[in-house]
């Protein structure tokens, strides 16, 4: 005895697609200031970009907002602290056990957020190419259905 799924609304069939992509809208979430008009072809001028950048992009609330940065700090903040925690013990020189767990925290924090940007940027090509067969391959067995 096998359970037959309910039939969806028409609503939420799927949908044949008649070869165009529907187009894509403007993102809506650009600021500008009153009045500016921004061409989208032409490079935005230094006055332009800054004009843009409203005073609470500067909180720091939205750090852990941008992709890596909270798990770049956190490991720089945990390496920093060994480093200057290991300096200490092994010197007894605290001003240069600062200086190196500074040093430390800057280092780390950056190479793991630089590694964590690749990895990123890589599956999203990944990703790109994945979604560039699929379609392909839908593309050619629609051709395929249209010419049996």
């Amino acid at each position: 005895m096998s359970a037959q799924a309910p039939p969806l609304p028409p609503s939420s069939q799927p949908q044949a697609l008649d070869g165009a992509l529907p187009p894509q809208q403007e993102p809506t979430s650009i600021r500008r200031p009153p009045g500016m008009l921004i061409d989208p072809t032409k490079k935005p001028s230094f006055f332009e970009v800054a004009s843009g950048i409203a005073p609470d992009e500067f909180k720091l609330a939205n750090v852990a907002k941008a992709p890596c940065a909270r798990k770049a700090l956190l490991y720089g903040i945990g390496g920093g602290t060994v480093v200057a925690a290991t300096r200490m013990v092994v010197t007894r020189r605290p001003l240069s056990s600062g200086n190196w767990g500074f040093a430390a925290f800057g280092a780390i924090s950056t190479l793991s957020w630089e590694f964590c940007r690749h990895q990123r940027r890589v599956v999203q090509e990944e990703l790109e190419k994945m979604s560039a067969a699929n379609a392909r391959r839908t593309e050619e067995e629609k051709r395929e259905n249209l010419a049996a």
